[in-house]
């Protein structure tokens, strides 16, 4: 779709990173998982496009209910190719009120495919490195929520 039909009321597209890299030495990388969260107090739907033939991607559309969230499963087909080696590969995540036509919010992930594990994050700037962690799902969201207030330990923490 275009932007023509992206509504001026766009929503935020929540998700649990911005960069991924796919190691080619390491078949296990060739499998990423992104979450998608919906922190809206209503139905979405959602769409994962990629112009990219070189990748499946799981759960590529659907609804998600409200304060739910969704892993997308995303998978390099042939990763451990040299002629894949430092391609840069972009998927688009839209989502609109559920049952409307109307995209009302746009994110963009990148995915890059590096040869070996040392050269991967090296040769980014540090606010730019894909991270690689566990996300605590029931946190982000309630982190991410209009409502979140954080405890007192939580400012403890963050003041020292």
């Amino acid at each position: 779709m275009n932007n023509a039909l992206c509504n001026n009321d766009s929503l935020l597209v929540v998700v649990s990173g911005k960069k991924f890299e796919i190691v080619s030495t390491k078949p296990e990388t060739y499998k990423q998982v992104v979450t998608l969260y919906n922190l809206y107090d209503f139905v979405i739907n959602y769409k994962v496009l990629s112009t990219s033939t070189k990748y499946s991607v799981v759960k590529s559309h659907g609804v998600l209910r409200s304060h739910h969230c969704v892993d997308i499963v995303i998978r390099h087909l042939s990763a451990g190719d040299a002629s894949n080696v430092g391609s840069l590969d972009r998927f688009l995540f839209e989502i609109s009120r559920y049952g409307a036509e109307e995209i009302y919010g746009r994110k963009e992930i990148i995915f890059r495919v590096v040869k070996t594990e040392s050269e991967s994050s090296k040769s980014l700037p540090v606010g730019e490195r894909p991270v690689n962690v566990r996300h605590n799902h029931a946190d982000i969201a309630r982190k991410l929520s209009r409502t979140y207030r954080p405890s007192a330990e939580e400012l403890q923490e963050e003041n020292s």
